[in-house]
């Protein structure tokens, strides 16, 4: 079994794409990040993007939609709808997995 890769959603949209590609690979389950917001997906989407070293004008045409559409849901992530969402993670190279979501823990008394 691997061991766990500690890496934080900043640290994912720096890396080239060699790195991506082998985090990928052999620690599929440990890069994952989680996301609780449209704004987040957009950024490690617009980060992926960017390291695989696309342009906008080159996914969209593999989406079959304008660069300018693909501007505007990276710029406003809350219009991406669900099957959108599942082709432009696809054409990245990402998968989109659904869990349980642990629960909080209690910091203490306020």
């Amino acid at each position: 079994m691997a061991a766990a890769l500690d890496i934080g959603i900043s640290d994912f949209l720096l890396l080239s794409r060699k790195a991506i590609s082998w985090i990928y690979r052999d620690h599929r389950y440990d890069a994952m990040s989680r996301l609780y917001s449209p704004q987040q997906a957009a950024e490690l989407l617009v980060g992926r993007r960017k390291a695989l070293g696309l342009s906008q004008a080159e996914v969209a045409a593999r989406l079959g939609i304008s660069q300018n559409r693909l501007s505007e849901l990276e710029t406003r992530p809350e219009r991406l709808t669900f099957d959108r969402l599942l082709a432009l993670a696809g054409v990245l190279g990402l998968e989109l997995a659904l869990g349980e979501r642990k629960p909080v823990e209690a910091e203490g008394e306020w």
